[in-house]
Protein backbone atom coordinates (compact mmCIF):
# COMPACT_ATOMS: atom_id res chain seq x y z
CA UNK A 1 0.00 0.00 0.00
CA UNK A 2 3.09 2.29 0.37
CA UNK A 3 4.20 1.66 -2.94
CA UNK A 4 3.95 4.58 -4.63
CA UNK A 5 3.08 4.79 -8.37
CA UNK A 6 3.03 7.99 -10.70
CA UNK A 7 4.15 10.32 -7.73
CA UNK A 8 1.25 8.73 -5.43
CA UNK A 9 1.02 5.55 -2.84
CA UNK A 10 -1.28 2.48 -3.91
CA UNK A 11 -3.80 3.19 -0.97
CA UNK A 12 -3.81 6.87 -2.04
CA UNK A 13 -5.12 5.87 -5.05
CA UNK A 14 -7.18 3.50 -4.08
CA UNK A 15 -9.01 6.63 -1.36
CA UNK A 16 -9.46 8.45 -4.59
CA UNK A 17 -11.01 6.00 -6.65
CA UNK A 18 -13.35 5.21 -3.84
CA UNK A 19 -14.04 8.92 -3.37
CA UNK A 20 -14.68 10.28 -6.73
CA UNK A 21 -17.39 7.07 -6.74
CA UNK A 22 -18.96 7.74 -3.01
CA UNK A 23 -18.94 11.34 -4.62
CA UNK A 24 -20.46 10.94 -8.09
CA UNK A 25 -23.08 8.27 -6.22
CA UNK A 26 -23.95 10.43 -3.57
CA UNK A 27 -24.77 13.59 -6.68
CA UNK A 28 -26.41 11.15 -8.47
CA UNK A 29 -28.83 9.92 -5.79
CA UNK A 30 -29.49 13.72 -4.26
CA UNK A 31 -30.45 14.31 -8.05
CA UNK A 32 -32.50 11.20 -8.20
CA UNK A 33 -34.41 12.39 -5.07
CA UNK A 34 -34.52 16.13 -6.14
CA UNK A 35 -36.50 14.85 -9.52
CA UNK A 36 -38.87 13.37 -7.50
CA UNK A 37 -39.79 15.65 -4.86
CA UNK A 38 -39.72 18.16 -7.81
CA UNK A 39 -42.02 16.03 -10.46
CA UNK A 40 -44.59 17.92 -12.11
CA UNK A 41 -43.41 21.12 -11.39
CA UNK A 42 -45.87 23.82 -9.43
CA UNK A 43 -48.54 21.66 -10.61
CA UNK A 44 -47.72 19.15 -8.48
CA UNK A 45 -47.24 21.66 -5.30
CA UNK A 46 -45.49 24.97 -5.07
CA UNK A 47 -43.98 24.23 -2.00
CA UNK A 48 -42.64 20.50 -2.70
CA UNK A 49 -41.58 22.42 -5.96
CA UNK A 50 -39.44 25.23 -4.42
CA UNK A 51 -38.24 22.45 -1.72
CA UNK A 52 -36.73 20.72 -4.84
CA UNK A 53 -33.97 22.70 -5.33
CA UNK A 54 -32.64 22.09 -1.81
CA UNK A 55 -31.15 19.24 -3.59
CA UNK A 56 -29.20 20.13 -6.19
CA UNK A 57 -27.26 22.89 -3.69
CA UNK A 58 -27.04 20.07 -1.57
CA UNK A 59 -25.56 17.69 -5.22
CA UNK A 60 -23.30 21.09 -5.78
CA UNK A 61 -21.15 21.06 -2.30
CA UNK A 62 -20.44 17.11 -2.57
CA UNK A 63 -17.55 17.61 -5.26
CA UNK A 64 -16.23 20.42 -2.69
CA UNK A 65 -16.61 18.25 -0.03
CA UNK A 66 -14.31 16.08 -1.72
CA UNK A 67 -11.49 18.14 -2.61
CA UNK A 68 -11.15 18.74 1.03
CA UNK A 69 -10.66 14.88 1.80
CA UNK A 70 -8.81 14.51 -1.50
CA UNK A 71 -6.66 17.21 -0.04
CA UNK A 72 -6.48 17.23 3.56
CA UNK A 73 -7.08 13.17 4.36
CA UNK A 74 -5.69 11.78 1.23
CA UNK A 75 -2.86 14.20 0.63
CA UNK A 76 -2.83 13.33 -3.30
CA UNK A 77 -0.17 15.90 -4.79
CA UNK A 78 1.25 16.90 -7.46
CA UNK A 79 -0.32 17.32 -10.88
CA UNK A 80 -2.73 14.63 -10.10
CA UNK A 81 -5.05 16.80 -7.48
CA UNK A 82 -4.37 19.70 -9.81
CA UNK A 83 -6.38 17.86 -12.61
CA UNK A 84 -8.75 16.08 -9.90
CA UNK A 85 -9.28 19.47 -8.05
CA UNK A 86 -10.12 21.09 -11.83
CA UNK A 87 -12.52 18.68 -12.67
CA UNK A 88 -14.51 18.67 -9.17
CA UNK A 89 -14.08 22.83 -9.30
CA UNK A 90 -15.57 22.35 -13.08
CA UNK A 91 -18.54 20.20 -12.24
CA UNK A 92 -19.57 22.52 -8.79
CA UNK A 93 -19.75 25.51 -11.40
CA UNK A 94 -22.18 23.63 -13.59
CA UNK A 95 -24.02 22.63 -10.61
CA UNK A 96 -24.51 25.69 -9.36
CA UNK A 97 -25.26 26.90 -12.68
CA UNK A 98 -28.61 24.15 -12.41
CA UNK A 99 -29.19 25.70 -8.97
CA UNK A 100 -29.44 29.42 -10.68
CA UNK A 101 -31.70 28.15 -13.32
CA UNK A 102 -33.96 26.28 -10.78
CA UNK A 103 -34.25 29.08 -8.90
CA UNK A 104 -35.19 31.72 -11.42
CA UNK A 105 -38.04 28.90 -12.81
CA UNK A 106 -39.13 28.69 -8.77
CA UNK A 107 -38.88 32.77 -8.58
CA UNK A 108 -41.55 32.75 -12.09
CA UNK A 109 -43.64 29.92 -10.32
CA UNK A 110 -44.16 32.06 -7.07
CA UNK A 111 -45.19 35.29 -8.67
CA UNK A 112 -47.37 33.28 -11.01
CA UNK A 113 -49.32 31.77 -7.86
CA UNK A 114 -50.21 35.32 -6.73
CA UNK A 115 -54.48 35.60 -6.34
CA UNK A 116 -54.40 37.98 -9.17
CA UNK A 117 -52.94 36.55 -11.71
CA UNK A 118 -54.17 33.61 -13.87
CA UNK A 119 -51.68 30.04 -14.23
CA UNK A 120 -52.33 30.04 -17.38
CA UNK A 121 -53.04 33.26 -18.76
CA UNK A 122 -50.21 35.18 -21.21
CA UNK A 123 -49.39 37.71 -18.22
CA UNK A 124 -48.47 34.53 -16.39
CA UNK A 125 -46.75 33.30 -19.22
CA UNK A 126 -44.81 36.40 -19.43
CA UNK A 127 -43.46 36.20 -16.04
CA UNK A 128 -42.33 32.60 -16.69
CA UNK A 129 -40.35 33.63 -19.02
CA UNK A 130 -39.06 36.88 -17.71
CA UNK A 131 -37.81 34.80 -14.62
CA UNK A 132 -36.57 31.79 -16.89
CA UNK A 133 -34.31 34.39 -18.96
CA UNK A 134 -32.89 36.42 -16.10
CA UNK A 135 -31.77 32.95 -14.42
CA UNK A 136 -30.40 32.28 -17.76
CA UNK A 137 -28.66 35.56 -17.79
CA UNK A 138 -26.96 34.46 -14.47
CA UNK A 139 -25.55 31.11 -14.88
CA UNK A 140 -23.86 32.73 -17.93
CA UNK A 141 -22.49 35.53 -16.06
CA UNK A 142 -21.41 32.90 -13.20
CA UNK A 143 -20.02 30.57 -16.19
CA UNK A 144 -18.27 32.87 -17.57
CA UNK A 145 -16.85 34.36 -13.81
CA UNK A 146 -16.25 30.80 -12.74
CA UNK A 147 -14.12 29.55 -15.96
CA UNK A 148 -11.92 32.71 -15.49
CA UNK A 149 -11.07 31.36 -11.63
CA UNK A 150 -10.62 27.96 -13.06
CA UNK A 151 -7.99 29.85 -15.08
CA UNK A 152 -9.79 29.33 -18.34
CA UNK A 153 -9.41 32.65 -20.52
CA UNK A 154 -12.70 34.58 -20.96
CA UNK A 155 -11.98 35.06 -24.85
CA UNK A 156 -11.84 30.79 -25.24
CA UNK A 157 -15.20 30.97 -22.70
CA UNK A 158 -16.45 33.82 -25.39
CA UNK A 159 -15.85 31.81 -28.17
CA UNK A 160 -16.98 28.34 -27.30
CA UNK A 161 -20.11 30.21 -26.10
CA UNK A 162 -20.51 31.47 -29.56
CA UNK A 163 -19.99 28.22 -31.22
CA UNK A 164 -22.26 26.42 -28.62
CA UNK A 165 -24.99 28.83 -29.45
CA UNK A 166 -25.07 29.02 -33.10
CA UNK A 167 -24.98 25.09 -32.98
CA UNK A 168 -28.15 25.41 -30.62
CA UNK A 169 -29.54 27.73 -32.84
CA UNK A 170 -29.21 26.09 -36.08
CA UNK A 171 -30.22 22.50 -34.57
CA UNK A 172 -33.66 24.20 -32.73
CA UNK A 173 -34.52 26.68 -35.28
CA UNK A 174 -38.24 25.77 -35.28
CA UNK A 175 -38.46 26.14 -31.21
CA UNK A 176 -36.88 29.15 -31.21
CA UNK A 177 -39.09 30.69 -34.02
CA UNK A 178 -42.38 29.10 -31.47
CA UNK A 179 -40.41 30.54 -28.72
CA UNK A 180 -40.19 34.18 -30.29
CA UNK A 181 -43.87 33.58 -31.76
CA UNK A 182 -45.10 33.05 -27.84
CA UNK A 183 -43.02 36.57 -26.68
CA UNK A 184 -44.97 38.17 -29.45
CA UNK A 185 -48.37 37.09 -28.50
CA UNK A 186 -47.64 37.91 -25.09
CA UNK A 187 -46.62 41.10 -25.70
CA UNK A 188 -49.76 42.23 -28.14
CA UNK A 189 -51.73 40.21 -26.53
CA UNK A 190 -54.04 39.51 -29.42
CA UNK A 191 -56.22 37.04 -26.96
CA UNK A 192 -56.30 35.76 -23.52
CA UNK A 193 -57.45 32.71 -21.96
CA UNK A 194 -60.85 31.55 -21.79
CA UNK A 195 -61.85 34.02 -24.81
CA UNK A 196 -63.29 32.08 -28.35
CA UNK A 197 -61.10 33.05 -31.49
CA UNK A 198 -61.19 32.05 -34.88
CA UNK A 199 -57.75 31.77 -36.47
CA UNK A 200 -57.23 29.60 -39.99
CA UNK A 201 -60.32 27.03 -40.21
CA UNK A 202 -60.09 26.41 -36.18
CA UNK A 203 -62.80 28.15 -33.99
CA UNK A 204 -62.94 27.65 -29.99
CA UNK A 205 -61.71 29.07 -26.67
CA UNK A 206 -58.15 29.28 -25.57
CA UNK A 207 -57.75 26.99 -23.29
CA UNK A 208 -53.65 27.59 -22.79
CA UNK A 209 -50.60 29.33 -23.95
CA UNK A 210 -47.35 27.48 -23.96
CA UNK A 211 -43.64 28.11 -24.70
CA UNK A 212 -43.98 26.29 -27.71
CA UNK A 213 -48.10 26.25 -28.57
CA UNK A 214 -51.08 27.83 -28.22
CA UNK A 215 -54.07 25.06 -27.03
CA UNK A 216 -57.58 25.70 -28.70
CA UNK A 217 -60.99 24.10 -27.17
CA UNK A 218 -62.64 23.77 -30.72
CA UNK A 219 -66.73 24.14 -30.80
CA UNK A 220 -66.91 20.52 -31.54
CA UNK A 221 -64.76 19.59 -28.64
CA UNK A 222 -61.74 18.86 -30.05
CA UNK A 223 -58.23 20.45 -29.05
CA UNK A 224 -56.27 21.80 -31.76
CA UNK A 225 -52.63 22.83 -30.93
CA UNK A 226 -51.15 25.35 -33.12
CA UNK A 227 -47.57 26.64 -32.95
CA UNK A 228 -47.08 29.52 -31.79
CA UNK A 229 -44.57 30.76 -35.05
CA UNK A 230 -48.13 30.32 -36.79
CA UNK A 231 -50.46 32.12 -34.01
CA UNK A 232 -47.77 35.49 -34.21
CA UNK A 233 -47.84 35.80 -38.29
CA UNK A 234 -51.68 34.78 -39.01
CA UNK A 235 -54.70 36.82 -38.82
CA UNK A 236 -57.06 36.28 -35.41
CA UNK A 237 -60.21 36.89 -35.30
CA UNK A 238 -61.02 37.38 -31.37
CA UNK A 239 -64.93 36.77 -31.02
CA UNK A 240 -64.73 36.27 -27.13
CA UNK A 241 -63.42 40.83 -27.54
CA UNK A 242 -66.74 41.71 -29.45
CA UNK A 243 -69.22 43.98 -27.57
CA UNK A 244 -72.30 42.60 -29.09
CA UNK A 245 -73.89 39.95 -31.32
CA UNK A 246 -75.20 41.48 -34.48
CA UNK A 247 -78.16 39.84 -36.38
CA UNK A 248 -79.01 40.48 -40.21
CA UNK A 249 -81.78 38.73 -41.87
CA UNK A 250 -83.94 39.05 -44.71
CA UNK A 251 -87.28 38.23 -44.86
CA UNK A 252 -88.65 37.53 -48.50
CA UNK A 253 -91.74 38.77 -48.54
CA UNK A 254 -94.30 37.69 -52.00
CA UNK A 255 -93.56 39.54 -55.18
CA UNK A 256 -97.08 40.70 -55.58
CA UNK A 257 -97.32 42.71 -52.35
CA UNK A 258 -99.08 45.45 -52.28
CA UNK A 259 -97.33 48.92 -51.11
CA UNK A 260 -99.33 49.08 -48.35
CA UNK A 261 -98.74 45.38 -47.02
CA UNK A 262 -95.01 46.01 -47.50
CA UNK A 263 -95.33 49.04 -45.80
CA UNK A 264 -97.14 47.84 -42.93
CA UNK A 265 -94.49 44.67 -42.27
CA UNK A 266 -91.92 46.88 -42.03
CA UNK A 267 -94.20 48.83 -39.36
CA UNK A 268 -94.51 45.39 -37.81
CA UNK A 269 -91.04 44.25 -37.31
CA UNK A 270 -90.36 47.90 -36.47
CA UNK A 271 -92.41 47.96 -33.24
CA UNK A 272 -91.60 44.28 -32.74
CA UNK A 273 -87.64 45.73 -32.10
CA UNK A 274 -88.45 48.45 -29.96
CA UNK A 275 -87.14 48.64 -26.95
CA UNK A 276 -86.21 44.75 -27.60
CA UNK A 277 -83.94 42.54 -25.38
CA UNK A 278 -80.23 43.35 -25.44
CA UNK A 279 -80.82 46.57 -27.00
CA UNK A 280 -78.17 49.67 -26.72
CA UNK A 281 -79.74 53.01 -27.19
CA UNK A 282 -76.41 54.04 -29.20
CA UNK A 283 -77.65 50.95 -31.56
CA UNK A 284 -81.01 51.24 -32.61
CA UNK A 285 -82.28 48.43 -34.58
CA UNK A 286 -82.78 48.87 -38.79
CA UNK A 287 -85.71 48.13 -40.85
CA UNK A 288 -86.65 48.70 -44.30
CA UNK A 289 -87.03 47.49 -47.63
CA UNK A 290 -84.00 46.40 -49.28
CA UNK A 291 -84.70 45.50 -52.88
CA UNK A 292 -86.48 43.93 -55.68
CA UNK A 293 -85.53 40.33 -55.88
CA UNK A 294 -86.75 38.04 -58.75
CA UNK A 295 -89.60 36.20 -56.88
CA UNK A 296 -89.81 38.05 -53.67
CA UNK A 297 -89.43 41.49 -52.04
CA UNK A 298 -86.71 41.87 -49.73
CA UNK A 299 -87.37 43.08 -46.56
CA UNK A 300 -83.93 43.48 -44.22
CA UNK A 301 -83.78 43.55 -40.23
CA UNK A 302 -80.87 44.05 -38.50
CA UNK A 303 -80.22 44.43 -34.31
CA UNK A 304 -77.45 44.42 -32.02
CA UNK A 305 -77.79 42.51 -28.94
CA UNK A 306 -76.26 43.07 -26.12
CA UNK A 307 -73.90 41.97 -23.91
CA UNK A 308 -72.97 38.67 -26.42
CA UNK A 309 -74.62 36.11 -24.86
CA UNK A 310 -74.68 33.96 -27.65
CA UNK A 311 -77.27 31.03 -26.18
CA UNK A 312 -79.45 34.19 -25.21
CA UNK A 313 -79.29 35.68 -28.32
CA UNK A 314 -80.07 32.57 -29.90
CA UNK A 315 -83.48 32.82 -27.62
CA UNK A 316 -84.24 35.89 -28.57
CA UNK A 317 -83.56 35.57 -32.26
CA UNK A 318 -86.18 32.41 -32.00
CA UNK A 319 -88.98 34.77 -29.76
CA UNK A 320 -88.03 37.41 -32.34
CA UNK A 321 -89.18 34.82 -35.01
CA UNK A 322 -92.41 33.49 -34.39
CA UNK A 323 -93.61 37.06 -33.22
CA UNK A 324 -92.53 38.06 -37.00
CA UNK A 325 -95.13 35.17 -38.01
CA UNK A 326 -97.39 35.38 -36.07
CA UNK A 327 -97.91 39.49 -36.62
CA UNK A 328 -97.80 38.88 -40.48
CA UNK A 329 -100.38 36.30 -40.24
CA UNK A 330 -102.27 38.16 -38.42
CA UNK A 331 -102.27 41.32 -41.49
CA UNK A 332 -102.29 38.52 -44.02
CA UNK A 333 -99.01 39.74 -45.56
CA UNK A 334 -97.50 36.38 -46.61
CA UNK A 335 -93.58 35.43 -47.25
CA UNK A 336 -92.75 33.92 -50.33
CA UNK A 337 -92.19 30.66 -51.14
CA UNK A 338 -88.99 29.85 -53.90
CA UNK A 339 -90.65 29.89 -57.24
CA UNK A 340 -90.16 27.79 -60.15
CA UNK A 341 -91.47 26.29 -63.40
CA UNK A 342 -90.53 22.40 -63.85
CA UNK A 343 -90.78 21.32 -67.12
CA UNK A 344 -91.77 17.91 -68.88
CA UNK A 345 -90.03 17.09 -71.70
CA UNK A 346 -91.73 14.35 -74.04
CA UNK A 347 -90.94 13.89 -78.51
CA UNK A 348 -93.47 16.55 -78.85
CA UNK A 349 -92.15 19.12 -76.62
CA UNK A 350 -92.09 20.76 -73.07
CA UNK A 351 -95.03 21.69 -70.63
CA UNK A 352 -94.39 24.01 -68.06
CA UNK A 353 -95.66 23.12 -64.85
CA UNK A 354 -95.92 25.60 -61.88
CA UNK A 355 -94.38 24.36 -58.54
CA UNK A 356 -91.92 24.51 -55.62
CA UNK A 357 -88.63 23.18 -55.63
CA UNK A 358 -85.84 22.84 -58.38
CA UNK A 359 -86.27 19.83 -60.89
CA UNK A 360 -85.88 18.53 -63.97
CA UNK A 361 -86.79 15.61 -65.68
Amino acid sequence: MQERKNGQAVWQWIGLAVVLLGTFLVMATVYYIGRQVSRGGAAGGLFKYVLGLVFPIMAAVVPVKAIDIITDQLVISGATLYIVKFNLSLLTLFCSMVVVLGIGRRVGEVIVSAPHIKSQSIDAQLIRIMSRLVGFIFAMVLLLQGGQHLGIPLSSLLAGAGVAGAALALSAQDVLKNIFGSIMLIMDKPFIVGERIKIKHYDGVVEEVGLRSTRLRLLNGHQAIIPNEEMAKTDIENIGRRPFIRRVTDIPLSIGITSSKAKKAVEIVQELLKDHEGLNPEFPPRVWLNDFERDHLELRMIYWYHPPEYWKFTAHADTVNRQILDAFEAEGIAIALPAFTTRVEDSSGSVPVPGIGTSDV
